[in-house]
């Protein structure tokens, strides 16, 4: 049974933690691993406030509208570019934008070195 579809930012706390929780684990299985803590992703999440529905019984969220625009900020700020490193040389590192990749200064900094 599903629940009704609501916006993302109409959730109780409790119930905003859990869906913030399972949409993180679903986009990183599928887009790569996060360092972004949990605050991230729920500010992020809430920013894009997709339109989701929830199957309280199997633990899972329906995102019916807004999966693209998730996509798409996860692997623009929550998600590192996979196989950076392969791609560019430490010399090419240096040269490169980091915003490009998806990675603060600091992280670029750390692949550089």
């Amino acid at each position: 049974m599903l629940n009704a579809a609501s916006r993302l930012s109409a959730l109780a706390p409790n119930a905003l933690l859990r869906v913030v929780q399972n949409l993180r684990d679903d986009i990183t299985e599928r887009l790569g691993k996060s360092s972004a803590t949990v605050a991230e992703w729920r500010d992020l999440l809430l920013l894009v406030d997709p339109v989701i529905q929830e199957r309280p019984e199997c633990g899972t969220i329906i995102v019916r509208r807004g999966r693209a625009a998730l996509d798409r900020i996860a692997s623009d700020y929550l998600v590192p570019p996979q196989n950076i490193l392969p791609k560019l040389s430490n010399r090419a590192l240096v040269h490169e934008n980091p915003i490009d990749y998806g990675l603060s200064d600091e992280e670029w900094l750390a692949l550089c070195l």
